[in-house]
């Protein structure tokens, strides 16, 4: 982590990637105040727009008792003045948005340190409440703040801040996921629909119930399926009444004709009877009642038969079977022969001998059945879920239309998954946050060695510790634009080291031409040639070097380039604009040591030359 050291207070810069997290919130923190406070100053945007926010409550509480409370403006500026020496919550609201807070501790801040206080830019989003976003996310803080003695400067907690990001990015997942869930339910649903109508067009009206209960499975009141259901069960109870109207018609009839000419009479002018009801406009059945009165009109035995079968078949229909037995023994003393009434007795006591055992048999099936219920009730109340499963399934199979014990099945099964599902889901949080811990740990150790050897100067490697801290986290930005910068200061250099070179090199050929000059003209020449030679020898070797450089320069400008661009692609403006402020103070502290390293390269040089000279 790289630090500047601004009015004996140290300012550790912040990773660009946590400032992101942060909604670009933390600038700088420096000993700049003029008394014992923290001064905070910032903008207020919104989130999606990045436009400055104006009616924003922001909300201080010190130690949890409120300390401030007021409203931003229309230019989006807020400012806050507190003292040191407690604890803070600052809570940004406003309505239709979902408010988040700061937690800043100052409370662990030794008096010595307190002097001069400290000045804070933090700038804050705020998004609109989403429908169905879970709140409760944003109840505790999105960022935690607090006094580092061994660094002497108020630090964030940036692996909390992305935990809390990671949250509220999982419920954005979610909440798109589960409108496409929604948009593809309404558009199944709607199809069903129309599919529903168009079989009430045709008349096909048990294919249009069927349709629109499918429907209404995906959403059970969405009217107007529930008025839609409703006619097609009218139109097709309709239909169905008329089909067995007729089928009772016929089958009287057809009854009806079976007992005349068997001369069941009473039978026959009930089923007549039955037939008339049905259809009270129709000839068939009046006639065959007038026919039939006829026949029993000329037998008095027949017609108090008949009377008395009436009287039997009225208490067998109420189900008052014992007096229904009597009565047709009377009919009988009348017409010993009549099959009818002996065939009615035999079915009553049938009856009667069936209800007594099934009334037994209830009783004792109702017996295990409570008994089964009590103790898978029992059971569940203890946590044996699966026993209660089982004597809940035994009491099913004894009565399999009550919904009660289905119900407690359903109920603890969705336990035994929910108990299933955290268990996994605990498993997999913890190896995730066990992986991000490691890679920070990583990444942060190679940067803080990297910016160590950058004060100490030590240019090689440092350049070797930035490249690691990149391989580790690629998209951070920081390394790349370091490791850039560390290039340009080598290239810078060796163009001086090349230039100390070339003044020594024209110095050593004036005085070997010097020296030249005592020679005669003949070895003059040959030795000026011989001198010229090794000069341009010497130019070419410079060149191509020079030449090498610039391609390898060139081609990590490029590579930097991309990558560059990859990553705006991926940040909004205004989070460019609070990087490029970051980094214009970077580049400020590399350009001093940049300066001073070739002032220091220009002196060797400068003290090698006079050490050449005064050895010639």
């Amino acid at each position: 982590m790289y630090m500047i050291k601004t009015q004996g207070k140290r300012i550790r810069l912040i990773p660009f990637k946590y400032m992101v997290l942060l909604a670009a919130m933390i600038h700088s923190i420096c000993a700049l105040g003029q008394d014992d406070v923290l001064d905070i100053q910032g903008n207020i945007r919104d989130t999606d727009s990045m436009k400055k926010m104006e009616t924003v409550k922001i909300t201080v509480l010190q130690n949890r008792t409120q300390f401030d409370q007021f409203t931003t403006s229309g230019s989006g500026k807020y400012s806050l003045e507190l003292p040191l020496g407690y604890d803070y919550m600052i809570i940004f609201s406003k309505d239709n948005y979902i408010a988040k807070k700061i937690q800043i501790k100052t409370n662990n801040i030794p008096e010595e340190d307190m002097a001069g206080g400290f000045q804070l830019a933090m700038d804050m989003s705020l998004f609109q409440i989403k429908e169905g976003f879970d709140r409760s996310i944003l109840e505790k803080p999105i960022g935690k703040a607090g006094f580092d003695p061994q660094k002497n400067s108020i630090d964030f907690d940036f692996g909390y801040t992305e935990a809390v990001q990671n949250e509220i990015d999982s419920e954005f997942e979610r909440l798109e996921q589960l409108a496409k869930k929604m948009e593809k339910m309404l558009k199944e649903f709607e199809e069903l629909v129309q599919k529903g109508d168009q079989k009430m067009g045709e008349e096909k009206y048990q294919d249009a119930i069927a349709t629109y209960e499918e429907a209404l499975e995906i959403f059970p009141d969405k009217e107007p399926v529930p008025s839609k259901l409703a006619e097609a069960l009218r139109k097709q109870d309709e239909l169905d009444a008329l089909a067995e109207r007729e089928a009772a018609y016929q089958k009287a009839i057809t009854d009806g004709d079976k007992d005349l000419k068997a001369k069941e009479y009473t039978d026959a002018k009930l089923h007549f009877e039955e037939a008339l009801s049905i259809k009270p406009s129709e000839r068939l059945p009046k006639d065959r009642l007038k026919e039939i009165e006829g026949l029993m009109a000329a037998d008095a035995d027949r017609v108090k038969y008949e009377e008395i079968i009436a009287k039997a078949d009225r208490h067998f229909d109420n189900e008052d079977y014992g007096v229904s037995i009597k009565t047709y023994e009377s009919a009988l003393e009348v017409m010993p022969n009549e099959s009818y009434p002996k065939d009615q007795i035999g079915k009553a006591k049938r009856i009667l001998d069936e209800l007594l055992a099934a009334e037994m048999a209830a009783e004792v099936m109702e017996k295990k059945y409570l008994d089964a219920i009590q103790l898978g009730d029992r059971n569940q109340d203890n946590g044996a879920y699966q026993d209660a499963i089982r004597n809940y399934e035994k009491a099913l199979s004894l009565k399999p239309d009550e919904s009660y014990p289905q119900d407690e099945i359903d109920k603890i099964n969705q336990i035994l998954d929910d108990l299933s599902a955290a268990e996994t889901e605990a498993a997999v949080n913890a190896a995730a946050d066990a992986d991000k811990e490691r890679v920070y740990k990583e990444y942060q150790a190679a940067l803080d060695e990297a910016n160590d050897l950058f004060d100490q100067e030590d240019l090689v490697a440092a350049l070797e510790s930035y490249q690691r801290a990149s391989d580790i986290k690629p998209t951070e930005k920081f390394p790349k634009s370091r490791m850039a910068r560390i290039r340009q200061m080598m290239d810078d250099q060796s163009a001086l080291l090349a230039a100390a070179s070339a003044e020594k090199e024209r110095r050593r050929l004036e005085e070997e031409r010097a020296a030249a000059d005592a020679l005669s003209d003949q070895e003059r020449r040959k030795k000026e040639a011989e001198l010229e030679d090794e000069r341009q020898r010497r130019s070419e070797e410079e060149s191509a070097e020079r030449e090498r450089r610039e391609a390898e320069r060139r081609a990590e400008e490029e590579d930097a380039r991309r990558r560059q661009e990859h990553f705006n692609n991926n940040s909004n403006s205004s989070t460019e604009d609070e990087a490029e402020r970051y980094y214009r103070e970077a580049r400020e502290s590399e350009a001093r040591a940049k300066a001073k390293s070739m002032m220091q390269s220009k002196e060797e040089h400068e003290s090698y030359i006079q050490r050449k000279i005064a050895d010639s």
